[in-house]
């Protein structure tokens, strides 16, 4: 990642310029700059930028801007802006498929005191600039009579199995990458992967490393990890819809998922998640989602979905590397989503709950030399929905809970109005999330696993397939074990249990 210092208004002005253009823009795709006869040069491009505050960061502990230097600030404020431009070439033959290559480049920034963790991963104004994905590729038809197809990608890219609970976000945005809410940055650093592009059944197998400098602050070490997976899919109702490629067109899957950590490399002794946590892991998942369950009475067939996934990490006790004998692995994550969808009611309301299980080190004594906690590995947002998915909640799932050591359970409301705000296609999402957090192991002997409970209210607005707007509001309650065990942070932390609050506007913009 090259990094550099550049105007303190340079790439989040020319973000908020771009994603501010598009309200009068129509919605785009690929440009193209060149074509002769089978070879074309298309560009595309996006932009983001967000505003954010969260009053009584770490509920009333504050935020430090580094863990070296800097005061303690309560009251965290920051602006968020990145560029993505990108650019495609394609060969296509007549008999042996097509060639192709993608190069994308990120720039990013953010203002302000940075974002609201304990200790700010994006504090001091920082500016970052360098490569996203960087790799070539082809694809072809398979020799059936079904219209298969394969594809084989080597180089920078990104990748994700299912929507993102596992594998979906190979690149931290922390440090002098900036912009760690929005989080332009996905790709993994190398290697490749091919893709089986089948019907009704489709795979993936994958050699990949994630992206990793030990300049970045909190960085996870450098890995890399092989593996497969494999899904039985059906394609959604309508006409161009193929599952096979793509995530959205799947009206129901189930999939199996495998793969091994063999390579790992240390950063620093302030590293969170080691590479001796990691070197040796087996993992192992199986997922479902969709719609499920073949019963029309009351319309389940079409207005109830399913979703979950079951993920084990486990290491024999006894390996080595580079002279240090690690621990023995067994830990394990879990979700179950039910939803259902009353159509025939005003603004169609969506109601879902889920629960989300994600162990913690086990303190007794039976599991003394056994690594129990979950590694939360390389989740993401997550593609169903831009809010509500696997970052839970837009104060404790961003800044302060991070998928192990904890139980969720969370109950959502989407409301979508009729109406049109600005033009004849637009659409407007209401969300409504509750959530109650609690500790799968206290923090400390004998305290409490009540963590937290929060609230968030969000207003999606979607103008074109180029423009997205959002705006929340939050606020996160405080249980005995969120300041449990916290030291040196402000006056009294273990003592200060105030609710955060959280309020933020993000907008993206493909052109």
């Amino acid at each position: 990642m090259l990094t550099r210092k550049i105007s303190h208004y340079g790439f989040l002005a020319l973000a908020t310029v771009a994603s501010a253009a598009a309200l009068t823009a129509p919605a785009r795709a690929e440009h193209l700059l060149y074509s002769d006869g089978p070879f074309s040069l298309t560009w595309l491009g996006n932009a983001g930028a967000g505003a954010f505050f969260v009053p009584d960061a770490q509920f009333g502990n504050g935020s430090k801007p580094s863990s070296t230097a800097g005061s303690t600030n309560q009251d965290m404020g920051w602006a968020e802006g990145w560029l993505k431009p990108e650019i495609k070439a394609n060969y296509h033959t007549k008999s042996i498929g097509s060639f192709y290559v993608d190069a994308s480049v990120i720039g990013a920034q953010t203002l302000g005191t940075g974002d609201a963790s304990l200790t700010s991963a994006t504090g001091g104004h920082p500016t970052g600039f360098g490569p996203e994905e960087v790799y070539v590729g082809w694809t072809g038809e398979l020799p059936t009579q079904t219209g298969d197809s394969a594809a084989i990608q080597v180089g920078r890219q990104s990748f994700v199995v299912d929507d993102g609970f596992l594998i979906g976000d190979g690149n931290l945005d922390t440090g002098s990458r900036a912009a760690f809410y929005t989080a332009p940055r996905t790709a993994f650093d190398g290697y490749g992967v091919i893709k089986i592009n089948s019907n009704p059944i489709r795979g993936d197998v994958f050699v990949l490393r994630n992206t990793s400098s030990k300049h970045i602050t909190s960085d996870y070490p450098e890995i890399t990890f092989g593996g497969f997976d494999a899904q039985w899919f059906k394609d959604a109702p309508g006409a161009g819809a193929d599952g096979s490629v793509n995530y959205a067109d799947r009206y129901a899957y189930a999939g199996v998922t495998a793969f091994k950590i063999f390579g790992a490399s240390s950063l620093d002794a302030t590293t969170v998640n080691t590479a001796e946590n990691r070197y040796g892991m087996n993992v192992a998942s199986v997922s479902f989602g969709g719609h499920l369950v073949p019963i029309n009475a009351f319309d389940l067939a079409q207005n109830f979905t399913l979703y979950g996934q079951y993920v084990w990490e486990f290491r024999p006790g006894g390996l080595s590397e580079a002279g240090t004998t690690l621990p023995k692995l067994n830990a394990n994550a879990y979700y179950i989503e039910p939803a259902y969808t009353f159509k025939a009611l005003p603004l169609s309301p969506k109601v879902m709950y889920r629960y989300s299980h994600f162990s913690g080190q086990d303190p007794s004594p039976t599991a003394s030399g056994t690594k129990t906690a979950y590694d939360p590995l390389f989740y993401t947002t997550g593609i169903r929905s831009s809010f509500g998915t696997y970052f839970m909640g837009e104060v404790v799932g961003l800044y302060n809970l991070f998928n192990t050591n904890e139980n969720v359970q969370q109950l959502g409301v989407s409301l979508t109005p009729s109406w049109h705000v600005f033009d004849h296609g637009d659409s407007t999402t209401l969300d409504i999330y509750a959530y109650d957090f609690s500790l799968d192991h206290p923090y400390t002997l004998g305290g409490s696993r009540n963590y937290a409970r929060e609230i968030d209210v969000i207003d999606e607005y979607q103008y074109n397939a180029a423009i997205y707007v959002a705006i929340a509001a939050g606020i996160a309650l405080p249980g005995p074990a969120a300041t449990d065990g916290v030291t040196g942070v402000g006056s009294g932390a273990s003592t200060l249990r105030k609710p955060s609050e959280v309020v933020e506007a993000y907008f993206t913009y493909s052109f």
